[in-house]
């Protein structure tokens, strides 16, 4: 005969959680998590790791969690997800992306605008990952986008050279240690201001269509152990005491992040001036976190921005179109 005292099972039972709360706990702990992030961004690491978690992760994860609830017919616990998902959805839908521009920046040189008139340039910024399914396919991409000045990130060594060759034209390789340059009038000079295992930014002087412009090319360590707000305000200073005309390259910092949101004065990111769409450029196949960037300075004028997936990187590739606010030296436009 069990000795079982009667009401063992029933204190059992009352120490057990509420059936279902885990859902509403997970929930409330993901959006502080990102709300923490959203508020203190990257000012340190912590609070970057909880910024870098993407908002349409978060937003998804609360809309599963939602659906979970109305499937178990816990309609008030349903409720309480979705209200806490509005907030990332905002998040997506009026901080981090546009909606309302009329360009998409992806026509090809061949075309023009409304008023039959072509940009005065078109830069290419594209993390091309080492090349993983060949040079070949690369400049299969690149040619009919008949860029002015090309920058690739991870793209050391040899591959570059036989990109220079395939893409022809008057497109001249600069090896920019991690990166390169193909620009028309190059090879460009070159001036390193950082080059670092955290940090490479390097300043190149181009001379294009009677001016000398000023390129800043960066790249950031891609690793989450090192804080990257340090390394924004280096690059910021670089901006102030440089004043390229561009600044472009792979971040592996959002543009959301606390030094890019306070670029030096007449400089802006491309994508906010003529952007729209879904702005994340990493990963290409379900793009997150918008980490490539490319910021133009006071003597430019941004005419397109577009982003494209590629199925060859990991990255999307940027395509911006400019034109000279400043006359040529001798007065000629």
């Amino acid at each position: 005969m069990s000795s079982r005292s009667p009401t063992a099972g029933i204190s059992s039972r009352r120490s057990e959680p509420p059936p279902g709360r885990f859902g509403l706990k997970l929930g409330w702990t993901l959006l502080a998590i990102w709300a923490v992030g959203q508020t203190f961004r990257d000012r340190t690491l912590v609070t970057a790791w909880a910024f870098y978690l993407p908002s349409a992760i978060v937003l998804a994860a609360l809309l599963l969690l939602a659906s979970g609830e109305l499937v178990r017919r816990r309609f008030r616990r349903c409720g309480v997800l979705l209200a806490l998902a509005l907030l990332p959805a905002l998040a997506i839908l009026m901080l981090e992306n546009r909606w309302w521009s009329s360009t998409d920046g992806t026509r090809t040189g061949s075309d023009r605008d409304e008023t039959g008139s072509t940009a005065d340039l078109r830069v290419v910024a594209w993390n091309a990952a080492d090349f993983p399914r060949g040079v070949e396919r690369a400049a299969a991409l690149l040619r009919p986008l008949d860029a002015d000045l090309v920058l690739l990130s991870e793209s050391p060594g040899k591959p570059p050279q036989e990109l220079e060759r395939l893409l022809g034209g008057d497109l001249r390789l600069t090896p920019v240690g991690a990166m390169a340059v193909l620009a028309r009038g190059g090879p460009l000079e070159v001036e390193w201001l950082a080059r670092e295992k955290e940090l490479q930014v390097a300043f190149l002087s181009w001379p294009i269509a009677g001016r000398k412009l000023g390129i800043v090319a960066v790249n950031v360590i891609s690793s989450p152990r090192i804080p990257r707000d340090p390394l924004l305000t280096r690059i910021l200073g670089m901006i102030e005491e440089r004043d390229p005309d561009l600044v472009l390259g792979d971040f592996n910092s959002p543009r959301r992040s606390r030094s890019l949101s306070r670029l030096p004065a007449g400089f802006r990111h491309a994508y906010d001036v003529a952007g729209s769409g879904w702005s994340s450029t990493w990963p290409a196949f379900l793009p997150l976190l918008a980490i490539d960037q490319t910021i133009v300075g006071p003597r430019l004028a941004v005419r397109r921005y577009g982003l494209r997936t590629t199925k060859i990187s990991d990255h999307r590739l940027q395509l911006t179109e400019l034109d000279f606010e400043v006359p040529a030296a001798g007065g000629s436009g």
